[in-house]
């Protein structure tokens, strides 16, 4: 996610990126060659795999973001129903 005072830029990242993981600490995932990874399945949600998403701010003021995610069975970690959509809502800190 990033964030500027206009829409043409200049962005500036957000330093809590990335806004929705299910990954308990910190991820290299893309310099990691293991397929499932098990080492990222965070026991403590219900929902795995979040991320790549799109937030919907409504006429209201609420904000949520839509995003994939996964529940794998245990212990294999297989998501046989693959990717799925979620849906959460958004609170911003008192920056923005």
């Amino acid at each position: 996610m990033g964030r500027s005072r206009n829409v043409w830029g200049p962005y500036e990242k957000d330093p809590k990126n990335p806004i929705v993981t299910s990954v308990p600490g910190e991820s290299y995932e893309r310099q990691d060659a293991d397929h499932l990874k098990p080492k990222y399945y965070n026991p403590d949600s219900a929902l795995q795999k979040s991320g790549h998403g799109s937030y919907v701010e409504l006429p209201t003021g609420e904000v949520y973001l839509v995003h994939l995610c996964a529940r794998p069975f245990v212990p294999e970690l297989r998501c046989t129903l693959g990717r799925e959509t979620a849906i959460q809502k958004m609170m911003w800190t008192e920056d923005g």
